[in-house]
């Protein structure tokens, strides 16, 4: 019985993540923070940076924060510094779209 619990847990974390990455992508890579797609870069383009906003997101993080993880995010790995009111503006994007998931 344990056993089975834990597969489930894990199953139910492992969607969780992918109906939450699709999201990120979705809405990140339609924002286009710099215009790299609509240049013609391939649509992997911001996976680093989407990675990274999933790593330090949880079930507790707000629109603030998020909006500062993508704001770090992109500093960090593209060393670009985004616009932060957009940055919110996206995060709770996201925000609204994760909760409408669930």
């Amino acid at each position: 019985m344990q056993e089975h619990h834990v597969n489930y847990k894990r199953k139910v974390i492992q969607w969780r993540y992918i109906v939450q990455r699709e999201i990120i992508t979705q809405i990140i890579n339609d924002w286009d923070p710099i215009g790299l797609l609509d240049s013609g870069a391939p649509i992997d383009e911001y996976d680093l940076e989407i990675e990274e906003i999933l790593l330090n997101m949880n079930t507790g993080t707000d629109d603030i924060e998020l909006a500062n993880i993508i704001y770090k995010s992109f500093k960090d790995k593209m060393g670009l510094s985004l616009n932060k009111l957009a940055c919110l503006k996206y995060a709770m994007e996201i925000s609204g779209a994760i909760q409408l998931s669930q």
